[in-house]
């Protein structure tokens, strides 16, 4: 019966730790989007209130581009905060981040013995290229 109590103690160990984590990264990430939007919001406002203060019938083209440029620059700001929390979670919940090599470069590397791998020993000196060979006469 107390094989059935572990994984309840371990997830509420869990719950605690990592999950509480990964709720607060996703409260974060709702917050600085929030926060973004917001300011976009009131630098599109900024640039609206210059054109209801002229007497233009059409916006002029500067204020189609900052209105354009601040969108862009929130989805920029956006994507990054998605990816970072993204990347962050993961971590958190332990997923494995380096990549093994598959494929071709696995099967045409040759089984080799622990013998041949090893290096040569440090006492060994190393051949210079500076003193000449001997040559037979």
């Amino acid at each position: 019966m107390t094989g059935a109590i572990a994984p309840l103690t371990d997830f509420g160990i869990w719950a605690r730790g990592d999950l509480l984590v990964i709720i607060l990264l996703i409260l974060g990430a709702m917050l600085l989007t929030r926060f973004a939007d917001w300011a976009r919001g009131r630098t599109v406002d900024h640039i609206d209130a210059r054109f209801s203060v002229s007497d233009e019938l059409v916006r002029s083209e500067a204020a189609r581009h900052r209105h354009v440029v601040a969108s862009v620059l929130t989805w920029c700001v956006l994507a990054i905060i998605y990816v970072v929390t993204a990347v962050l979670i993961v971590q958190r919940l332990g997923v494995p981040q380096s990549v093994t090599q598959t494929g071709a470069s696995q099967t045409s590397t040759p089984a080799t013995t622990p013998a041949t791998t090893q290096s040569p020993p440090a006492t060994s000196p190393a051949p210079t290229l500076s003193t000449p060979a001997p040559t037979p006469s």
